[in-house]
């Protein structure tokens, strides 16, 4: 395995955002939920009743970033399920590094998925956008893993495992250790980067697809959407303007245009 504080390793670290006062209150009307995996719980809440939409958060994020996603699907009149991901939020387990990985949040999201299946929606913002789309087309590593839900909607999704490591070696100063990093990931987890893009994934789905991007996103670039939408011409492409990467999940038209694609018939 890789080596202490190395790169790969700060790569499987989630950089995290500290709890607010916000995080703690925005479930205190949602059923507290556990979900069994890998040997202990993972956190999750359940808001609504109606037909189940999960919800997948991103890198570094928690279910709580997602409470005005809950509250409208909840109000819509479905079941909205949202959880931390491994080494995230409340599912982060004392004196264990906070550590996980694109394969670890993947089964993560069957583990949930099959807890609360039949899903009717997947709602997925950044990693966890790529996350649910690898788990649901089951792609390579992952067809195990393999969940099915009729419809997905993804955020604000990157690329691919490419785009995660080079945004990554972007916001860290560590352009020039990008081959470092790929060729450590390989290594370690015994994989093909170039195997793992959402666009490949989404060919393999049957689910009505949903593409919402942000114009102004300074993390993963709306040419990554715009790529996307070509590469997969059945996905319904939105696009907002204003609020960037992580403002994008209190963007109105986000929350409207998620709300419809999972109520149309």
């Amino acid at each position: 395995m890789a080596q202490e504080d190395s790169i790969v390793e700060r790569f499987c670290t989630p950089y995290g955002f500290p709890e607010t006062d916000a995080d703690r209150g925005a479930f205190s009307e949602a059923q507290e939920l556990f979900f069994p995996f890998e040997g202990r719980n993972l956190s999750g809440v359940s808001m609504g009743e109606g037909k189940t939409v999960l919800l997948v958060h991103g890198w570094g994020s928690r279910a709580s970033h997602m409470i005005l996603l809950v509250k409208t699907l909840a109000k819509a009149g479905f079941r909205a399920v949202a959880f931390d991901g491994p080494s995230h939020g409340k599912s982060r387990i004392k004196d264990r590094p906070d550590r996980s990985n694109m394969f670890e949040f993947c089964r993560a999201v069957s583990a949930v998925g099959q807890c609360v299946s039949p899903l009717f929606g997947i709602v997925g913002h950044s990693f966890g956008a790529a996350t649910a789309a690898f788990t649901v087309a089951g792609l390579k590593l992952l067809a195990d893993a393999k969940i099915s839900a009729e419809r997905l909607a993804l955020i604000s999704p990157p690329s691919g495992v490419d785009g995660m490591v080079a945004h990554f070696c972007r916001r860290t100063g560590e352009e020039k250790r990008l081959a470092e990093l790929k060729e450590g990931l390989e290594r370690d987890y015994h994989f093909t980067i170039a195997d793992y893009s959402v666009s490949a994934a989404l060919k393999d789905i049957r689910a009505r697809l949903l593409n919402v991007h942000d114009e102004e996103d300074d993390e993963v670039p709306v040419s990554d959407a715009l790529a996307l939408k070509q590469a997969c011409p059945d996905a319904r492409l939105v696009l907002t303007r204003g609020s960037g990467h992580q403002r994008i999940l209190g963007n109105r038209t986000m929350l409207r245009a998620v709300k419809d694609f999972l109520s149309a018939p």
